[in-house]
């Protein structure tokens, strides 16, 4: 079954006439999934909190916008929606403002550097933001964030990051017990042990990790052999064969043969995965550069007037110097590159390019390894890891699950890198094989001195300190202690003393004006 029509959906939800209308008459949607049927099953309309875990590409944000909906039209509450990356939130603001502009809600997002006036974004039915922006947002203007009716967390499996994870882990435990009339619906794609955290949430869950609407084919490309091999379902499926171009470096090889052998009426598209900017830089120009020496001889399939009028958008823009300048080169081979490094204008321009098939590759860091929903054919993976650091299974598979959109009609295509079939037994059984992390806290207030600033404020003994952290996903597990609370803090608390952002008295915690200001500007107290 791939779709239930909405015949045999209306008569069970109370969705509003309008909206489904809407949704078939003008965005042609027919019906859905059986991954979002479950989630209206599970209690997507309902007051708890609630778990959506499936692969990308299956329809969360369809669902997200159908709650946010629903509890506009039901209690006039406005929706916030959560996630990891700028670039993400754009292109969820812009598709929800397309999308529900006409039918009278308002759409709003602060992602740029600047905080808009709480009063003016939050009168908005849907207000879509980073996750520190939000958190700005419930550190600074509380009172404002109480009357959000729900708020939708993307990528709800970063908590399990080193990085980025303690943070949000925090946000979601205040809107749990300090915002708890606030519904919690978290997202994600990689999530195993969705009953305990679901749990964690005191909600309900939906979980179809196992259902995607194209089949994933994850491949190997072997260099000793010349071709890649691709596994389903943990068995070897097919083996293709790598063409020779001349080219040294066996990775740009594959890309490039992968390129060339496309029908010139139907191209397919790529994403070329790169662990740092430098790495994206260096991986574009080198396909550009054997793009320019052979585009005589071989078919690439360019549209040059195309070309170039995103190179005049590029130019546009802001000047990020030799950068772009790279960039504009690319660019008019059909290759671009993407990171945080560029301009968001840039990064907006390159995404419409692929998405309307003018570009025939990306080359991108993790900046879109995450919800950005692109026509993508293949995946290349030039080394799974984030910076210096390996990939964890949850965030690869996360990453190649972007690969056969639903308007890829046809199996979507990963491909990892080995020299040899003994050294791709690892990369199989290490990626390929192995199933996503468990999903867990990494919260550690004696390392993340910011968090503990922010709490300081709110639960100023260590009493009330352990209080909250009782009620985190750390918590959950009943492990975390007065004692071992204390001896975790004991450091930071020194710290944050001597920098004259905190004081001590007797057993509470008292804030500075330093400390005060640090806390609500998500400043790093380090940094200060």
């Amino acid at each position: 079954m791939t779709e239930v029509p909405w015949e045999e959906i209306e008569p069970r939800f109370d969705l509003w006439d309008n909206y489904v209308e809407h949704l078939k008459d003008d965005r042609e949607i027919t019906g859905l999934w059986p991954p979002q049927l479950n989630a209206l099953e599970e209690g997507a309309l309902d007051d708890e909190n609630l778990l959506m875990v499936s692969p990308p590409g299956t329809g969360k944000t369809l669902i997200s916008e159908i709650i946010a909906v629903h509890e506009w039209q039901q209690s006039l509450s406005p929706s916030v929606y959560l996630v990891p990356y700028v670039s993400l939130a754009e292109e969820k603001y812009s598709e929800f403002d397309e999308n529900l502009g006409e039918l009278g809600m308002g759409v709003a997002h602060a992602v740029q550097s600047e905080y808009p006036d709480p009063e003016e974004i939050f009168s908005n039915e849907i207000i879509v933001m980073t996750y520190e922006k939000f958190d700005y947002y419930l550190r600074n203007y509380p009172d404002y964030v109480d009357g959000v009716g729900c708020a939708v967390v993307d990528e709800f499996h970063t908590v399990s990051n080193e990085d980025r994870g303690p943070s949000l882990e925090s946000v979601v435990t205040s809107l749990k017990t300090e915002q708890s009339d606030i519904r919690i619906v978290g997202l994600s794609a990689t999530i195993p042990n969705t009953a305990e955290v679901s749990e964690w949430l005191g909600g309900s869950f939906s979980d179809n990790q196992d259902w995607r609407h194209n089949e994933l084919h994850e491949g190997v490309c072997l260099r000793e052999k010349e071709e890649v091999h691709f596994y389903h379902d943990g068995d070897q499926v097919r083996n293709e064969s790598v063409n020779n171009h001349g080219i040294r470096d066996y990775k740009i090889n594959s890309i490039i043969d992968f390129l060339v052998s496309q029908e010139p009426e139907e191209p397919k598209q790529a994403l070329v995965y790169a662990p740092t900017r430098r790495d994206t830089r260096e991986t574009a120009m080198a396909l550009a550069n054997y793009i320019s020496e052979h585009e005589r001889s071989q078919d690439f399939g360019l549209n040059q007037p195309a070309l170039d009028r995103l190179k005049d958008r590029i130019e546009e823009g802001p000047d990020r110097g030799d950068t772009e300048s790279e960039l504009l080169y690319t660019i008019g081979k059909g290759i671009g590159f993407h990171h945080a490094g560029l301009s968001d204008h840039s990064k907006q321009v390159l995404e419409e390019g692929f998405d309307k098939g003018h570009l025939s590759t990306i080359v991108s860091t993790s900046t879109l390894a995450a919800g950005v929903n692109l026509p993508i054919k293949r995946i290349f993976v030039l080394d799974p890891k984030l910076g210096r650091t390996d990939m964890k299974v949850s965030q690869y598979k996360n990453l190649i699950g972007r690969a056969g959109r639903p308007r890829i009609d046809e199996p979507g295509e990963s491909v990892l890198f080995a020299r040899s079939e003994f050294t791709s037994d690892p990369v199989v059984q290490n990626y390929i094989n192995a199933e996503p992390e468990p999903f867990e806290s990494q919260i550690d207030l004696g390392d993340h001195y910011g968090i503990l600033l922010n709490l300081a404020r709110q639960y100023p003994t260590i009493s009330d300190l352990l209080g909250f952290m009782q009620e985190t996903y750390l918590g959950q597990s009943g492990e975390v202690t007065e004692t071992d609370l204390g001896d975790s803090v004991g450091t930071a608390v020194t710290d944050l003393n001597s920098w004259d952002m905190l004081e001590l008295d007797s057993d509470e915690m008292i804030l500075s004006p330093l400390g005060e200001a640090t806390s609500k500007q998500l400043i790093n107290p380090q940094t200060v």
